[in-house]
């Protein structure tokens, strides 16, 4: 076991519509190891952005524990009070949109500043690792701009900086490339995949993209409540 592993055991989560109830997960049991990249399909409203948001402690299942690995024991994140759990996603969780979700009135680099603010990590090494990074996304030159002054690609790459500068344990992306052209969204898919190999994290990816998820570590399907394993393309033979 790693102090990255997350565990969802029996996980059943129900919404009332209409006066009845509606299943959008079903027992589900499913563990992720430190460093794997997971493709999470399956259809719309199928309960994929769910199942991210119980993983992450911003919702609470009806049935069943999201476990997280620490100190050597399996801590619930059921256990966890409010400020407990907003420390553990402020800390070891990234998030990436569909809809980038920058802050407007902030510029580039004060978007990706605001989460080692949140962490206390705004320190004398932090303006290094800010300006590494925005070099490797091609955005250097951007960094004074505000999100409104850029095209949807470069959004998405200030979204990703912004979601791995504080180095969390895991990274939950909902449809990343969801609002970007074929060519733009290979180009973000390929700087995500290869900065979450480097740096260990491990990723989930709500994608609807058979080619994004073919190269992911596994494919899991989400389809009537029930979680199905799919051989990845990238490891068939």
């Amino acid at each position: 076991m790693t102090p990255l592993q997350i565990k969802l055991k029996n996980i059943s989560k129900n919404y009332l519509q209409g006066g009845q109830q509606h299943i959008i997960l079903d027992d589900i049991n499913v563990t992720f190891d430190k460093g794997e990249v997971i493709a999470l399909v399956g259809p719309s409203g199928s309960g994929k952005t769910t199942l991210l948001n119980l993983i992450s402690g911003i919702d609470e299942p009806d049935a069943g524990e999201v476990l997280v690995y620490d100190n050597n024991d399996f801590v619930s994140l059921s256990a966890m009070n409010d400020e407990q759990k907003t420390l553990f996603r402020r800390h070891s969780i990234g998030f990436i949109f569909q809809f980038f979700n920058l802050i407007p009135t902030l510029t580039v680099l004060e978007n990706i500043q605001f989460p080692l603010e949140l962490c206390a990590q705004l320190d004398s090494s932090a303006a290094d690792k800010i300006s590494d990074l925005l070099q490797r996304l091609s955005i250097k030159n951007k960094q004074h701009e505000y999100p409104e002054c850029l095209s949807g690609g470069e959004q998405q790459r200030v979204a990703i900086a912004r979601a791995i500068i504080h180095q969390p344990q895991i990274l939950l992306a909902d449809e990343p490339t969801g609002n970007l052209d074929d060519e733009t969204g290979q180009q973000v898919i390929n700087i995500l995949l290869e900065l979450a190999k480097e740096n260990q994290m491990t990723m989930l990816i709500v994608t609807h993209s058979l080619d994004i998820a073919s190269r992911a570590d596994r494919i899991l399907s989400l389809k009537s409540g029930h979680l199905v394993e799919k051989v990845s393309l990238k490891n068939a033979t």
